[in-house]
């Protein structure tokens, strides 16, 4: 136990009470003015307290274990023994009291108090009941007069938390003792009763009433940091009373404000605790939402402080005791959270995107850098900038699964109607036997009854007994052939089943993977000083998709997701938690910085054009990727194109989200893999093709750079034109040539059964891996490199389908 604030005279009083407590012995307990009792269950020997094995009146032996049980003609009450009565009560009082029993004596008086109170039981009884009487008030005579004695030397000037516990004893001893003497019904009567009971119920009441009106008082002076809650050790007897705690509190008012705001952080929380009785939560309920208010101010203003006083600006303990505070819902006031500013910032991404700012942190909070950043406005700044937000697709696994379609619907013959068939004939036949049986013994009797004189009489009773039995063998039959008619009725003659067909699913398995990154920082404006750190934040989700599944699948194929999924997966926000990037500034990540100009710092955090801290240098030598970026820019709208087969070709985007490559690059595939000039990747899903054409149209989550296509009614013979692919895997490469002709003909993907198609013929430098990509004049796609003529006797002859074929699909893709 810790004491606090404690004066001179106090601490004198606990060292008296110590000594005091030294002299109590073991399974005792002190009373106000040094005086002890024996715990229940013992009782004093000397200067000692033993176990009580058999109960204070005798009457009783001790058993096995420390037990007791009663002797013969006792039975057990409470913690005594009392005779049994067998005879009439009033024998039995006279008994009792002539042996001195009146332990017994007064339960029975208890239990007959009209009978022992009528005028003839009276004067009858009258010698026994006043000896009762006499017994049991001198018997409480000097308890009485020692609880007097007790109460009247507690000290009320002297009244401090060391001897609260002893007084509040000592009242609980007196209260006891009134119940205990009122309990024995005899003693209630008025001429009975002692005087001294009286005054001792009025002592009692008037410490308690002196201990109440010194109530408010004891609580302001009242160490509250000690681990024992005021409202338990104080002796007004109302510790598991709610209304009087916040009655208490209440009468403290502002005055306690003071007391509260100098304890430590973690007296703070225990208080709250130790006021509730461990039910923080209804803190707000018990004492009202200034008192709460009051200790949530003081308790945030030392935490804020604390953490202002460390050098490297690790939010770590500050986040804890933000936690601990929440747990009691302490919640500062806009005095505190106005002083502290979180601003947190995200660009327009590929997916939606939702900042969670949990409000128990202490921070008003901006969604851009406020203009208002003059110095000492803020203690703490935290800010927090989402540069990147992207969305990838990977194809990670291609595999085929066995499924199941219902091919048709199957007429057979129903076996249960067979069955219910071969019933019912069987039925009939039973019923033949049955009636021809029964014909025959009929007939028997009849003959025997009608040459009755010359039969004997004995034998027409049996043919009487066979012809009855025929008859009922008759009636079952055919209950049997009605229940078999019924059966046959009931049941149709044929079934249809579905027949169902066994196929194999091609499943693609896609990893959907959300990522935020960008940069944060917690800026202490008065040191100049920040801690700051780049984060990356991602989601992954799992997608098994089927391709090519069966209307009426119902096997393994229909339990997998469907493109569905996977764009609605998209298209969900992702919850971005500030407490997250919050713990990474607590990370040994962070770097700390030096503040010169806030407002200027906290742009470079959160403006997404502006380059990571921790960017790599470049050069002042231009690379060659640099060079065609600049010299080029459409190949920012060309990609890398890869099937799960492994063919490998050229797409680009003709809107933001979707791009065309050749259908002879993607083949029947559902999703493909996608790369991207700048290094990131994605799945694309397969969502329109024109096997003539030999198109594609693919859609991607990841948006892309929109080449324009060529819109001139003819093409400049001879003009110098650029195809950007990726010739036998050499990603992003460009080559030159002219357009040699415009020629209709047919592709090579319809195997000569398609119609005749308008191709641009040149003799750029087209390979494997150019396939999907654009041909280009002036920066405007004029056709998508599909084929070249290999030939030792021809040279330089390749062909890209024409704009117009382009357009002409990709309006038809778009209408459906």
């Amino acid at each position: 136990m810790r004491y606090r604030h404690l004066s001179i005279l106090t601490v004198a009083l606990l060292l008296t009470v110590s000594n005091v407590a030294a002299q109590i012995p073991a399974n005792a307990t002190a009373t106000y003015g040094g005086k002890w009792v024996c715990n229940s269950g013992y009782h004093r020997n000397d200067n000692a307290c033993v176990k009580s094995a058999v109960p204070a009146n005798a009457s009783a032996h001790s058993t096995f274990g420390s037990g007791w049980s009663c002797n013969s003609g006792y039975q057990r009450s409470g913690n005594s023994c009392i005779a049994i009565c067998k005879r009439k009560p009033s024998t039995c009082m006279k008994r009792h009291v002539k042996q001195s029993d009146f332990v017994s004596a007064s339960i029975l008086y208890n239990e007959n108090q009209d009978l022992f109170n009528s005028a003839k039981e009276a004067r009858r009884r009258a010698s026994e009941l006043n000896e009762l009487t006499n017994y049991l008030n001198t018997g409480f005579s000097e308890r009485i007069a020692s609880q007097q004695i007790e109460l009247a030397s507690i000290d009320f000037d002297t009244l401090y938390p060391a001897n609260w516990r002893a007084v509040k004893l000592t009242i609980s001893s007196a209260n006891e003792l009134v119940i205990e003497y009122e309990s024995h019904a005899i003693l209630q009567k008025n001429e009975n009763t002692l005087p001294a009971l009286r005054e001792l119920s009025d002592q009692i009441q008037s410490t308690t009433g002196m201990i109440v009106s010194q109530r408010r008082n004891a609580f302001l002076a009242y160490d509250h940091s000690l681990r024992e809650t005021f409202f338990v050790i104080y002796p007004d007897g109302y510790e598991d009373d709610y209304v009087r705690r916040r009655k208490i509190v209440a009468q403290a008012g502002t005055d306690l404000w003071p007391v509260l705001k100098s304890m430590s952080m973690e007296d703070q929380l225990y208080l709250v605790d130790a006021w509730t009785k461990g039910k923080p939560n209804n803190f707000g309920n018990m004492f009202g939402a200034e008192l709460r208010l009051v200790i949530a101010n003081s308790y945030y203003e030392k935490l804020i402080q604390q953490w202002l006083q460390r050098e490297d600006g690790d939010p770590t303990e500050f986040l804890a005791g933000v936690a601990a505070a929440h747990t009691i819902s302490l919640i500062p006031s806009e005095a505190i959270s106005s002083r502290l500013l979180l601003i947190a910032t995200a660009p327009s991404g590929d997916f939606p995107l939702k900042l969670s700012f949990d409000r128990t942190l202490p921070f008003t909070f901006r969604n851009e850098v406020p203009r208002d950043l003059t110095p000492g406005l803020y203690d703490l700044v935290i800010v927090l900038g989402i540069k990147r937000i992207e969305l990838r697709e990977k194809l990670v696994e291609t595999r085929t699964t066995r499924s199941k379609y219902k091919e048709r619907m199957e007429t057979k013959t129903n076996p249960a109607y067979l069955s219910a068939q071969s019933a019912y004939s069987s039925a009939i036949d039973i019923v033949n036997i049955a009636s021809s049986h029964s014909n025959r013994a009929h007939a028997a009797y009849s003959a025997c009854q009608a040459q009755i004189t010359g039969w004997n009489s004995g034998q027409c009773h049996m043919l009487a007994a066979n012809a009855g039995d025929a008859a009922r063998q008759l009636s079952e039959s055919r209950d049997l052939l009605n229940r078999a008619q019924r059966r046959l009725g009931g049941t149709e003659p044929t079934v249809t089943k579905p027949v169902y067909r066994d196929y194999d699913v091609p499943v693609s398995r896609v990893l959907l993977e959300k990522i935020v990154s960008g940069k944060a920082a917690i800026i202490m404006p008065e040191v100049r000083q920040a801690r700051v750190v780049e984060f990356s934040l991602n989601k992954r989700t799992s997608f098994d998709i089927a391709a090519n599944v069966h209307p009426t699948d119902s096997g393994a194929a229909s339990k997998l997701d469907t493109k569905n999924d996977l764009k609605s997966e998209e298209s969900k926000r992702f919850e971005v938690n500030v407490l997250d990037v919050l713990a990474e500034l607590g990370s040994a990540r962070a770097d700390i910085s030096p503040v010169k100009e806030l407002n200027e710092f906290l742009v470079s955090i959160v403006d997404p054009k502006r380059p990571a801290s921790s960017a790599i240098a470049v050069s002042n030598q231009v690379t060659t990727v640099q060079a065609v970026r600049a010299s080029h820019p459409a190949i920012n709208g060309v990609v890398v194109v890869q099937s799960p087969l492994g063919n490998l070709g050229s797409g680009f985007y003709v809107a933001e989200h979707l791009l065309l490559t050749n259908y002879h690059v993607v083949v029947d595939s559902s999703f493909v893999e996608i790369e991207f000039f700048d290094g990131r990747s994605t799945t694309g899903q397969v969502i329109s093709t024109d096997i003539d054409r030999d198109l594609a149209l693919v859609r991607t989550s990841l948006s892309g750079q929109p080449l324009v296509l060529y819109t001139k009614p003819s093409l400049p013979l001879g003009e110098s034109v650029i195809a950007i692919g990726h010739p036998s895997g050499l990603k992003f490469s460009l080559t030159k040539g002219i357009i040699s002709a415009v020629r209709e003909q047919q592709s090579t993907s319809s195997m000569g059964l398609g119609a005749n198609y308008l191709f641009v013929q040149t003799d750029t430098a087209i390979s494997p891996g150019n396939s999907g990509g654009p041909l280009l004049l002036e920066n405007k796609v004029i056709g998508i490199n599909t084929e070249k003529v290999v030939d030792v006797r021809v040279e330089g002859v390749g062909f890209a389908l024409h704009y117009a074929e382009i357009a002409r699909f990709l309006a038809a893709s778009m209408s459906n």
